[in-house]
């Protein structure tokens, strides 16, 4: 924290986990963060309190509360951040299901206690994200339909002239980093977040077969097969 006018900046929290995202607090005494102390694992994440005056950081529990209402809460897509913070009530953004919506959950602000389970605002298949309420009646958020999709494009290399038409090889949401072929163009490794979770698939490019290699509660990323086609590296987040 720094004053608006400028000065020395003061940390907020300091026995705070790994974290970001801050929200104020109505009367601006407390913030509302996400930390957790292994930031790749949803089990240890939370929303905190945290006061302004110093005193050691509080969880609130509220986690747990959703993750027993069914609420998908891995790091990255499905990140449950807080938006903003009006009288008691909390507006965030988190996939519950196969969709991505708005919700409100009362939150005890002095006790930092989530009250009740958690209303939703928002219904349909679009990804909804980033609310901001500056009363308990309007929220505005933005309403994204996005989708990704690996494509390929015949060419002859040597004279740098496209060939052929342009052919869409894969569909759904794609993780960073270039998907990776094979030297004999047959397999295709590549990351996706069609099931929202960040997982590493496998493609024939002859027979249209797709099998997931690397499925786990952790975040895979970026795959690169080797050149015979017969091993696959990635990344995996697990700290």
């Amino acid at each position: 924290m720094i004053p608006a006018a400028g000065g020395e900046p003061k940390r907020a929290g300091p026995s705070l986990p790994l974290g970001g995202y801050p929200v104020w607090s109505p009367d601006s005494k407390q913030l509302l963060v996400y930390a957790g102390s292994r930031m790749g694992r949803a089990t240890d994440a939370d929303w905190w309190i945290v006061s302004v005056e110093g005193g050691a950081a509080r969880k609130t529990g509220a986690f747990e509360s959703f993750r027993s209402a069914g609420f998908s809460l891995d790091l990255g897509s499905a990140l449950a951040r807080v938006s903003s913070w009006v009288d008691d009530t909390v507006t965030f953004s988190a996939q519950k299901g196969d969709s991505r919506g708005i919700w409100n959950v009362r939150l005890k602000a002095g006790e930092g206690i989530v009250l009740g389970q958690a209303e939703r605002l928002t219904l349909g298949t679009a990804k909804d994200i980033e609310p901001s309420a500056i009363n308990r009646n309007s929220v505005v958020f933005a309403s994204l339909t996005q989708g990704m999709a690996i494509w390929s494009l015949p060419v002859a290399a040597n004279e740098g002239k496209v060939t052929g038409e342009l052919q869409k090889v894969t569909s759904g949401e794609m993780l960073e980093g270039t998907p990776s072929v094979s030297a004999d163009g047959r397999m295709l490794v590549y990351g996706s977040t069609a099931t929202n979770h960040e997982d590493i698939w496998l493609k024939d490019l002859q027979t249209g077969k797709v099998i997931s290699v690397a499925k786990t509660l952790f975040a895979e990323w970026h795959p690169l097969i080797s050149r015979d086609g017969s091993m696959i590296a990635y990344t995996a987040l697990e700290c």
